[in-house]
């Protein structure tokens, strides 16, 4: 009787372990932790604060190409923004959020843009959609994010603050 017991907790505990494990894991998609489904990443070498500042000069500087909205917490304690790229015969919208959380923002000296989301008239393109979505427009559509904003960021000098 012991026995059977012991097994029927063993067997409860695994369980309990299993369970919570995949629960777990099926959370995590929106959490930017590391296994999640982003289409891609891109990695900075500046803090997260400095990167919010530039993105905000870049909007400031490509008026009407650029424009960038704060589309609140989705699943996490971070914001998630739509930036929308006004490219003639196309306006398309890329949704990213920073990787982690504010102990990693704060204490990271380096910074991760983790691409969701993009959606345009012709497609709305998920990790799971990538399958079923023309290669060559979803390259074209990676390219205008990369050289209209990432490269944009990455090129971008803040000017010196003078104390």
């Amino acid at each position: 009787m012991k026995t059977i017991l012991i097994i029927v907790l063993v067997c409860i505990f695994l369980f309990a372990i299993l369970y919570f494990w995949g629960f777990t894991y099926a959370f995590r998609d929106f959490s930017g932790s590391p296994g999640y489904k982003q289409l891609k990443e891109y990695k900075f070498s500046d803090k997260k604060q400095i990167i919010e500042d530039k993105i905000e000069e870049i909007e400031k500087t490509n008026p009407g190409l650029i424009s960038i909205a704060d589309t609140g917490t989705r699943f996490t304690n971070g914001p998630w923004y739509t930036l929308t790229l006004n490219i003639p015969h196309d306006t398309t919208d890329y949704i990213f959020r920073f990787y982690g959380d504010s102990t990693t923002w704060n204490n990271e000296p380096d910074s991760e843009i983790l691409l969701f989301i993009i959606e345009n008239k012709d497609y709305h393109v998920t990790p799971s959609s990538l399958k079923t979505t023309d290669k060559n427009k979803l390259k074209e559509m990676y390219t205008h994010f990369e050289t209209h904003f990432i490269n944009k960021l990455r090129n971008f000098n803040t000017p010196a603050i003078n104390d």
